[in-house]
C-alpha cells in the first residue's frame, strides 16, 4: 500500500495519461485528412461547386490528395465533353428533322402529309427521350397505362398503308 500511494504511482498514472492523450492527437491529426477524403467522395458533384482536397498531412496523405484533385479535374473535364458533344448532336439531327417537316408542309395530300408530320413529331419525341437521358435529366416520368393491344393493331394499320401484308390477332384492349 506505501507503493500504490507514492510518486511512483503518481509518475505512472501521469505517463499513462499523457501517452494516452498524445496517442489520441496523433491518431486525429492522422485521420481527420482521411475524414475529409471522404467528406469530400460524399459532396462529390458534377458541377465543380466542391472546393478542390486540403494537400496538408504527411507525404502519403498530401500524394493521395492530388491524385484525387486530378481525378477530380478529369471527371469535370469529361463530363464539359459530354455536354459539348451532347449538344453538338442534338443540334446535328435536330437540322434535319426540321427541314423535313417544312418540306412536308408543301405535301398536297392532307391524309399523307398528316402521317408524315405525326412520324417527324415522333422522331422528334424520341431524340428528346434519348438525349434526356443521356443527360442524366433526373426528370422521372410518371407511369401510365398504355393499351398494347391498340398500340399493336395501329402498327399493323401503318404496315398496311404502307402496302404490306400484315395482320394483328389478338385482344381488343390489353392494358
Amino acid at each position: 500500500p506505501r507503493f500504490l500511494g507514492g510518486p511512483w504511482m503518481m509518475t505512472l498514472l501521469f505517463a499513462v495519461i499523457s501517452v494516452t492523450v498524445l496517442g489520441l492527437w496523433a491518431a486525429r491529426a492522422l485521420t481527420a485528412p482521411l475524414s475529409s477524403f471522404a467528406r469530400a467522395a460524399e459532396t462529390f458533384s458534377l458541377n465543380g461547386a466542391a472546393a478542390p482536397l486540403p494537400e496538408r498531412g504527411p507525404e502519403e496523405i498530401r500524394s493521395v490528395a492530388r491524385a484525387l484533385n486530378r481525378m477530380r479535374e478529369r471527371i469535370t473535364g469529361l463530363i464539359d465533353d459530354r455536354t459539348r458533344m451532347l449538344a453538338a448532336i442534338s443540334h446535328d439531327l435536330r437540322t434535319p428533322i426540321t427541314r423535313l417537316r417544312l418540306r412536308s408542309e408543301f405535301i398536297e395530300d392532307e391524309a399523307h402529309r398528316g402521317q408524315m408530320l405525326h412520324d417527324l413529331d415522333q422522331m422528334r419525341s424520341m431524340l428528346e427521350s434519348v438525349l434526356s437521358f443521356l443527360r442524366n435529366d433526373s426528370k422521372l416520368e410518371s407511369m401510365t397505362l398504355v393499351d398494347i393491344a391498340t398500340t399493336l393493331q395501329l402498327i399493323a394499320d401503318q404496315f398496311c398503308d404502307m402496302g404490306s401484308k400484315v395482320s394483328y390477332d389478338g385482344p381488343a384492349h390489353a392494358m
